[in-house]
């Protein structure tokens, strides 16, 4: 019993952990060029899917500008992609995935997830989820 309370302490910490540096990603002005968010996102993917058996694959293009990014628009993001991975090692037993981030101009940004796996259905959420209807 000892050692079960011990692994819940230890995956808490990790995850509590994990959303300061989200905190701090987002509202550290340090961290506001388009760069400097792709450059979390990778770090943040690669953290993901480290140990797990699907295949994934980046596209990060380099960019001539580095625009400054919105706290609020980098936290957006940071949602969407960690939804949208979680969502594909939950359920859609996908074997491969390929994300993509690219600046379209100065102030808009397309990311792309994609994955080869069974999709979703629609409307059979939960009552409190938030996931897709968030994203």
């Amino acid at each position: 019993i000892i050692r079960e309370y011990l692994q819940q302490i230890s995956i808490n910490t990790r995850q509590a952990t994990g959303q300061l540096r989200d905190i701090v990603f987002g509202i550290n002005p340090d961290y506001d060029s388009f760069s400097e968010m792709q450059a979390y996102f990778l770090e943040c993917i690669h953290q993901f899917w480290e140990g797990q058996t699907l295949n994934y694959w980046v596209d990060f293009p380099a960019t001539k500008v580095d625009p400054s990014v919105s706290p609020n628009v980098k936290r957006l993001l940071l949602l969407i992609l960690k939804e949208a991975m979680n969502n594909i090692s939950r359920h859609s037993e996908a074997s491969e995935v390929h994300i993509r981030l690219v600046l379209k101009n100065s102030d808009s940004y397309l990311l792309e997830i994609k994955d080869n796996g069974r999709g979703a259905t629609l409307g059979t959420a939960h009552h409190f989820s938030n996931g897709l209807s968030g994203m």
